[in-house]
Formats: C-alpha cells, sequence, structure tokens
C-alpha cells in the first residue's frame, strides 16, 4: 500500500472519528469522513475519497470543515445521516471543548448540524445550526445515528425531544439534570 499523502501531522488526531456516507458530494460515491480534533488549533473534519476506482489504497481530500473555536476539538465525534429524508447525507459534528467568547461561561460543547442543501457542492458555505451544552457538559463528546426511532420516515429533524435522565434530583456530580438531545 502506497503512502497516503495529508498535510496533517499524527498529533493533530486525523482520524479519531470515523464515519462514511455514499451521498455526500455525489450519489452513489463512498466518501469517508474524519475527524481531527486538533488540527488547526479548533479541530477539522476530512471528506476524503479514494483516488481511482482501481486504486483503493490512496485517498486524497476532497473537502475539509474547519472548526470556529480555539481549542474546541472540533471532529472528536461525527454521524453521517440524511435528517431529513432528501436522499442526500448530511453530517453532525461534535466540538465537546466549545467555548463560546464569554469567558465566564466556560467550555460547555458544541454540537453542528450541517444540512446537506446544495447537492453534495458548496460544503464550504453551509452555514450549520449550532446546538451548545452548559458549562462543564462536554456537550458533543458523543453523535450516532441512531435511525428513525419514531417510525416516521425520516432519521431526524428541526425539532427536539429532551430526555432527563437522573437517579436523583438532579446529577450528582454537576448538581444538574442531564439532558439527552435525540433529532426524531
Amino acid at each position: 500500500m502506497d503512502l497516503i499523502y495529508c498535510p496533517f501531522i499524527s498529533c493533530t488526531f486525523p482520524g479519531f472519528a470515523l464515519d462514511t456516507g455514499t451521498h455526500l458530494l455525489k450519489k452513489e460515491e463512498q466518501v469517508i469522513v474524519a475527524g481531527a480534533p486538533r488540527s488547526n488549533l479548533s479541530g477539522e473534519v476530512l471528506f476524503l475519497k479514494p483516488e481511482a476506482v482501481e486504486d483503493q489504497g490512496s485517498l486524497h481530500v476532497a473537502h475539509i470543515l474547519q472548526g470556529p473555536g480555539l481549542a474546541s476539538s472540533f471532529g472528536y465525534s461525527l454521524a453521517v445521516i440524511d435528517l431529513n429524508a432528501d436522499g442526500w447525507d448530511d453530517l453532525v459534528v461534535g466540538a465537546p471543548q466549545y467555548s463560546s467568547t464569554d469567558m465566564e461561561a466556560g467550555p460547555g460543547g458544541a454540537v453542528y448540524v450541517y444540512i446537506n442543501r446544495r447537492d453534495g457542492r458548496d460544503w464550504h458555505r453551509l452555514q450549520p445550526d449550532i446546538l451548545t451544552g452548559n458549562k462543564d457538559s462536554m456537550f458533543g463528546l458523543a453523535v450516532a445515528n441512531i435511525g428513525d426511532i419514531n417510525h416516521d420516515g425520516y432519521n431526524g429533524s428541526h425539532q427536539k425531544m429532551h430526555i432527563h435522565i437522573h437517579t436523583q434530583d438532579v446529577c450528582p456530580y454537576t448538581g444538574h439534570s442531564a439532558d439527552v438531545i435525540v433529532f426524531n
């Protein structure tokens, strides 16, 4: 196997989170999505494609999404999922160390939801929906595609359902109840 040229060094953790999609850039074209949570000081997500059909051992970077906040760990977690049932894969990216510009608020984490509205083109122009967590919550540490849990034909929607999970009135570690946000 040939070495893959990639402008990222190993300390950026390329491939820390991985998923694949066949409807991200073109229909029926497999794309590997790789998180690099320490790349470029804020984290990045790489869209990787094979160089050619006959040369499956080499990948090239087709697109890079850059994390918006310094040391946010953008790309720590990710999931490829068709949230709006339009036949194009969308992308959910976690950034558990995200912090707003308000230094008193501290890091709470964030989840970025990219809806593929342009038939696989113009990812660099997409403005994600951003969900942020409470201080010290590390919101975005894990994201996952759990499918169509309410059987309505969609893998997700823009409506959120909050489920409060706790064994007492408040979480014994943070003093707050825990929120799990489910896109469905």
